[in-house]
């Protein structure tokens, strides 16, 4: 196979596990191949390259605080409460492979946009079945029998669809000359917003509608008008359960609701007592009967339902910071590539908003759900945080730039 075609295939199979989350086992095989074609690429001893000149794999900005990250992960795992638990989960390390891989493979243009539309039009299935879902019977508008699509949990259904559908939601406001793009973006934002609204999930709501608030501040300002006036019409519109639920947001005495608090309050003493490097990796679960608050609805919980307190507790907060770097580090770039290249009127506008927009949602729900630890929506954020690096490695690059192509 010559060096180009292995450049391909690492790129198609790359892309192939982002757009089959949904069969985990299989996603897997693809960032496999994908891996082992992207190694092969890079250290061949062929010099003939066409691809016009890029920025070095990882920039220092991104690098640093990615490297941080994995130091203070081994070292709470050496310091660990529980070692043996800690060194079973070293192979979490590997979860990052899918930000390497993006960093290696997403040369071009043409090869970011055909990633992101695939994810837009994989979103809009999702939905679509899990919608059909309810239609059939396996699954309803009650907390008991929340659709799933394809997922083993309706959290991580609801993560996946939520990070599709801000690229599409992007891509929308953006406008465009495409309109079989366009007619992809409408059914990407639309049937993924009412699955969510089915869906129950009410983290994803609030993560929804900070990310639209964000995407037409960047590019529709006086639309911004109509959000309190639709959403008074929403309200008013949607199903009885679904109305239920968005009013138990504010309802303190809801079990849900009371269960985070206790976590909130476990996981801060778990902090307290460790706030350096944490309990130790996969800990947190095995020991959290002994923080747990005396009036807990729940003796055991898998995790705190807070990728941040989370991430404080069992690796401890200098882990944390590094996270929060390392976001902060993405959307930083992504807003410099958006102004750089021209802002709204600008060939990638669409790209930069997309990802501006899916790093809005993800860090949003991250404070109701631990989707950092969620396997499927991981993948999926992790090319969106290396991706405003891609892109601003190939600006002012020979490769056609085409928002509407």
């Amino acid at each position: 196979m010559t060096r180009s075609r292995t450049r391909a295939f690492a790129f198609w199979t790359f892309a192939l596990q982002l757009w089959t989350v949904g069969a985990l086992a299989v996603s897997n095989v693809f960032m496999g191949l994908s891996a082992v074609a992207a190694l092969f690429v890079r250290f061949s001893r062929e010099r003939r390259d066409r691809t016009p000149a890029r920025a070095p794999l990882m920039p220092a900005r991104l690098a640093l605080p990615l490297g941080a990250f994995v130091l203070v992960f081994l070292a709470s795992t050496a310091f660990s409460y529980e070692p043996r638990t800690s060194l079973g989960r070293i192979g979490e390390l590997l979860s990052l492979l899918p930000l390497l891989l993006t960093l290696a493979v997403v040369e071009r243009e043409s090869q970011a946009r055909v990633v992101v539309r695939g994810l837009m039009v994989m979103g809009a299935l999702l939905a679509a079945f899990g919608l059909l879902q309810i239609a059939a019977g396996g699954a309803g508008v009650e907390l008991s029998r929340r659709m799933a699509g394809p997922f083993s949990h309706y959290q991580t259904f609801a993560g996946v669809i939520l990070l599709c559908g801000a690229f599409a939601f992007a891509r929308l406001a953006c406008g465009g000359s495409d309109s079989g793009w366009i007619a992809a973006a409408i059914a990407g934002t639309a049937l993924p917003a009412i699955a969510l609204s089915l869906n129950l999930t009410r983290g994803s709501w609030v993560a929804l509608a900070g990310m639209v608030v964000f995407v037409l501040a960047m590019r529709r300002p006086r639309q911004l008008l109509w959000v309190a006036p639709a959403a008074i019409v929403l309200v008013l519109v949607l199903p009885p359960a679904v109305r239920d639920r968005a009013v138990s947001i504010f309802d303190l005495r809801d079990e849900s609701n009371y269960d985070r608090l206790c976590m909130l309050d476990a996981g801060l003493r778990m902090v307290s007592e460790r706030p350096l490097l944490g309990l130790g990796p996969g800990v947190v679960e095995t020991r959290y009967p002994l923080y747990r608050h005396p009036t807990a609805p729940r003796d055991h919980r898998p995790h705190l339902h807070d990728s941040y307190l989370q991430l404080a507790a069992e690796y401890g907060v200098l882990a944390l910071v590094a996270y929060a770097a390392i976001l902060i580090a993405s959307f930083g770039q992504t807003l410099r590539n958006y102004r750089r290249e021209g802002g709204a009127s600008g060939p990638r506008a669409d790209l930069h908003l997309g990802v501006a927009a899916a790093l809005v949602a993800y860090t949003l729900a991250a404070f109701f759900e631990d989707n950092w630890a969620d396997t499927e929506v991981q993948k999926i954020a992790l090319f969106v945080i290396a991706l405003p690096f891609c892109l601003d490695s190939l600006s002012g690059s020979a490769w056609p730039n085409s928002s509407s192509s």
